[in-house]
């Protein structure tokens, strides 16, 4: 499988998502003992909620653990003439001239960072 970049933020922002996301299915799985342990469960409406939520947690714990598995760390460097990850860059919107400042990212789990663009995305394969 190919490496996923991620900045120095941005792993930790991902090792906090699997941390937090741990916890939760943890919880999840004890309120799910609970219930199971209070007769037929199969016909309990509550507790194929709690395994329709566990499974949809589960997917989503591996898949925050695959990307941490194949994570590459990269080191924000100088600004240079080319654009590489970890640059801030300025963008000028030719329609009305307004101006944004980014900072291309590495792989960005969610809507973690303001004024972050992942290099994986639309906007940041056109600036690489």
């Amino acid at each position: 499988m190919a490496a996923v970049l991620f900045t120095r933020d941005g792993i930790e922002a991902l090792d906090h998502c699997i941390r937090e996301t741990r916890r939760f299915l943890y919880g999840l799985q004890a309120e799910k003992r609970k219930i199971g342990s209070s007769g037929d469960r199969h016909q309990d409406e509550a507790f194929q909620i709690f395994l329709s939520e566990e499974r949809t947690w589960k997917e989503q714990l591996d898949h925050f653990q695959s990307l941490r598995d194949r994570a590459k760390v990269v080191e924000l460097e100088e600004q240079s003439d080319s654009v590489q990850i970890g640059n801030g860059v300025v963008i000028q919107y030719e329609d009305d001239g307004s101006t944004e400042e980014l900072i291309l990212d590495g792989y960005i789990v969610g809507n973690l960072f303001k004024d972050h663009v992942s290099y994986d995305g639309p906007l940041g394969q056109a600036l690489l």
